[in-house]
């Protein structure tokens, strides 16, 4: 009983979770292998349910709304932080210090 997965949304901690999947109708084929409407992922045991009609309508204009405030976020971290380095801070290169007028020392390990 195996199934190509598309998209799995879950939280830790949460009591729910989704799992939607990539061919049409695999999910009622998979439904129909379950007995009792429960299967077991490690040690837990799992309530599976196909979400149809108005609950999966539901449920993917969920999961579009929430993809697009997450690329609208996306566009706005990019455009906001342009031109620095992930501390937030503006990229540059450390000026040497000039505290004495000795050329930098290149130094070498010996393995031996």
């Amino acid at each position: 009983m195996w199934a190509d997965i598309a998209y799995i949304d879950f939280k830790v901690g949460e009591s729910e979770g989704w799992v939607r999947l990539a061919k049409e109708n695999s999910a009622k084929e998979i439904g129909e292998k379950i007995i009792d409407g429960k299967i077991k992922i490690g040690e837990s045991e799992v309530v599976f349910r196909i979400l149809e009609a108005e609950e999966e309508t539901t449920y993917l204009e969920k999961t579009v709304e929430e993809m697009a405030k997450r690329r609208k976020n996306q566009k706005q971290f990019k455009h906001n932080n342009k031109g620095k380095n992930f501390k937030g801070k503006q990229s540059r290169k450390r000026k040497q210090d000039q505290s004495d007028d000795a050329p930098p020392v290149k130094v070498k390990a010996d393995n031996s």
